[in-house]
């Protein structure tokens, strides 16, 4: 049986480590607050704080600070005045603007034109 031959002890090869994933975490570039990735993150954000008549304050809460860091690590969470002064008014244009528009003609209307 052959025997392998052994590695030199002056052999500089450092042995191979894999990344921690604390380590790896804080090496991830974050979303730039203008990505289509972090602005769509936001918009599903307000969404939430909206439809579910949930509090700005959520967004401080343990256990949601901890879902967005699980789900989408690199993202920044923008200040509460971000939400209120940007993203709620967003918001309510794209909802008014919606509301606003003058519904198709129905067949009644339509009939008696």
């Amino acid at each position: 049986m052959q025997q392998r031959p052994q590695a030199a002890a002056s052999d500089p090869q450092p042995k191979p480590t894999q990344t921690t994933v604390p380590t790896a975490l804080k090496t991830i570039r974050p979303l730039r607050s203008d990505s289509r990735e972090a602005r769509a993150v936001t918009k599903k954000i307000i969404e939430f704080i909206v439809l579910d008549h949930q509090p700005l304050l959520v967004m401080q809460d343990k256990g949601f600070v901890q879902l967005l860091a699980h789900l989408e690590p690199r993202y920044n969470t923008p200040g509460h005045r971000y939400f209120t002064d940007v993203a709620l008014p967003e918001l309510y244009e794209t909802v008014y603007s919606h509301i606003k528009r003058p519904p198709l003609q129905s067949t009644v209307s339509r009939i008696l034109a």
